[in-house]
């Protein structure tokens, strides 16, 4: 998987051998945000709930996709608002308080080209939420927001306005 840029690579590192120990073990070591994980409150929010402390009973709830392909195209530029989301929610139903979101921008096309899909040279370009339309799903009291790239926050965006905005909601 793609790893954000600076990430230690996922290492298996041999502790014991049938021939030395009687048994085979390994430690293994990754990156908490590589492939598909959680990003808890705590990630951008000093003393709110790690991801050991969150109910996993609370994952289980509607889920929300909104399709945003036609509106990325192929543009790692593009950040998704709050008109975007108001306007599939005129055409698909206003997402209710305690739903899940996810974005499907199609990026994850561009998943076997780690250039594309991450960005060139270490940078990271690739579309996500823009403030406005984390603002809108914290105002409709969502869940939890997830996507089909490296993060929320589009690559461009180095401030994670996202992660401050959606973060602190719980």
């Amino acid at each position: 998987t793609a790893l954000w840029p600076g990430s230690v690579p996922f290492a298996a590192t041999t502790v014991a051998t049938y021939e030395r120990d009687g048994c085979y073990a390994r430690n293994l070591t990754l990156p908490e945000h590589a492939g598909t994980h959680l990003d808890a409150p705590a990630h951008f929010v000093s003393g709110a709930a790690r991801t050991d402390e969150l109910d996993p009973v609370s994952f289980l709830r509607p889920l929300v996709k909104l399709d945003v392909r036609p509106w990325v195209g192929d543009d790692e530029r593009t950040a998704i608002g709050r008109d975007v989301i108001e306007e599939l929610e005129a055409r698909d139903g206003r997402i209710a308080t305690g739903d899940a979101v996810v974005l499907h921008t199609g990026w994850d096309a561009h998943v076997g080209d780690r250039d594309r899909y991450l960005g060139p040279d270490g940078t990271t370009a690739f579309p996500g939420l823009a403030l406005s339309g984390a603002e809108l799903l914290v105002e409709r009291g969502v869940a939890g927001v997830g996507i089909d790239t490296l993060s929320t926050d589009a690559g461009h965006e180095t401030a994670h306005v996202v992660h401050h905005r959606v973060l602190p909601s719980g």
